[in-house]
């Protein structure tokens, strides 16, 4: 008489993975979180509490009071600082997922001369100390007229070294097939007639549907 063996139940991945290693995650979770739990607990404690040996890490109840002070202080323009930091920070952000984008698709997939040169040459630019551009930074954004305004923050920073070498990276891993699909997308979509577009993006989204289970692998 045979007997059955009981099919195997496959673990789920998060299962499988070591405690030592969740341990480890959560003790650099906590590093990087206690810098702002900090700044809260001194922000909302007096500076009796805070300068006492050893401090107290237990939040007060003056925050609020705090913050209003902040906000209301005389020369403090806290709100237009809070602000211009959004739209620098925004306007950098889409800048270089644009570019970098554009910049290392360029030298992942378009073959040209001197493609090898110019991207040793951008890894380069990665080595130099940030201090040795300041003055010359300073005397661009001079020349260009952009001292004291939000343009001399965002322009120097629309595209980066360190932007296009990582996109150039995401696009070498990437299957070709995608690309290829997507441009075709385009230039059917570009050069066929109006009354033909309904045609195109119907046949066209049947056919990236295949294509764009290989980028789903990937990622």
């Amino acid at each position: 008489m045979s007997t059955l063996t009981p099919k195997r139940v496959k673990q789920p991945r998060w299962r499988r993975v070591p405690k030592r290693n969740y341990a480890l995650l959560g003790i650099i979770v906590s590093l990087s979180v206690f810098p702002f739990y900090w700044m809260f607990v001194v922000a909302s404690n007096t500076n009796a509490e805070i300068s006492k040996s050893p401090p107290s890490l237990i939040p007060g109840g003056r925050f609020l009071i705090v913050a209003r002070k902040v906000l209301s202080a005389q020369g403090v323009y806290f709100n237009s600082a809070l602000l211009n930091t959004f739209i620098v920070g925004i306007s950098i952000a889409l800048a270089q997922v644009i570019f970098s984008a554009i910049a290392g698709f360029a030298f992942a997939k378009l073959d040209f001369k001197g493609r090898k040169g110019l991207i040793l040459f951008v890894i380069g630019t990665m080595m130099l100390p940030s201090q040795l551009g300041i003055i010359p930074l300073f005397m661009l954004v001079k020349n260009l007229h952009m001292v004291d305004t939000l343009y001399g923050l965002i322009v120097p920073a629309l595209i980066t070294a360190f932007g296009v070498f990582w996109m150039r990276q995401c696009h070498v891993s990437s299957s070709e097939s995608f690309f290829q699909s997507c441009a075709k997308v385009v230039s059917y979509l570009a050069y066929s007639p109006s009354w033909l577009h309904g045609t195109t993006i119907s046949g066209q989204l049947s056919f990236c549907k295949v294509r764009s289970t290989s980028l789903c692998k990937l990622l």
